[in-house]
């Protein structure tokens, strides 16, 4: 049982600009998540030259549609990416797809939970990133997984991966807002 019925498109339309499939990632229950390079002789004002695109389950699971779950958790994560614009190791978000998936900026990268070890130093600017995320009223609350920390080929840490991260939110309610708040402030002491 897999997020999308059929294959990842092997093309897709974003910021003005074609992109091919160069490869899937991991296809589960959940997610397809894949990489896309531009198109030859494609170009748009904001065109990136690779984007990693995650499809969030577009089909029902015994009868129950779960479209509507997956598109809460692109809309969060495209606030949190909004949120952090500009931080350094954030891949920049490049826009939705569909109704159920969205591109980020591709970095070029392994995952920290592959050989060899991170440079000296990572863990330290590892420290001062999160601090940076933390400092813009988010709480990255996936680090347990290692997957999701990339070590790039300049030797920096990457975050990727903020669905289940949670932020500041001013626009709610008084007892939410507090709670939220509390809750961020308790996960970026930690």
């Amino acid at each position: 049982m897999f997020a999308l019925r059929s294959p990842p498109p092997e093309r897709i339309e974003l910021a003005a600009a074609t992109y091919r499939l160069v490869r899937v990632f991991k296809h589960d229950f959940w997610t397809a998540a894949c990489l896309y390079e531009l198109s030859a002789g494609a170009a748009g004002t904001e065109a990136v030259p690779k984007v990693v695109v995650k499809f969030g389950r577009s089909q029902a699971f015994a009868g129950i549609p779960l479209g509507w779950v997956v598109r809460i958790l692109r809309r969060n994560e495209q606030e949190i990416y909004g949120l952090l614009r500009g931080v350094p190791g954030v891949p920049r978000w490049m826009g939705c797809i569909g109704e159920c998936g969205y591109a980020i900026e591709f970095i070029d990268s392994r995952s920290l939970d592959h050989d060899p070890p991170p440079p000296p130093g990572f863990f330290d600017e590892l420290r001062r990133l999160l601090e940076a995320v933390h400092a813009r009223g988010v709480a990255y609350v996936d680090s347990n997984k290692r997957s999701n920390i990339l070590v790039g080929a300049d030797g920096r840490p990457y975050l990727v991966d903020y669905q289940i991260s949670i932020h500041r939110r001013e626009d709610l309610p008084w007892p939410l807002r507090e709670i939220i708040r509390a809750a961020v402030n308790y996960m970026a002491a930690r």
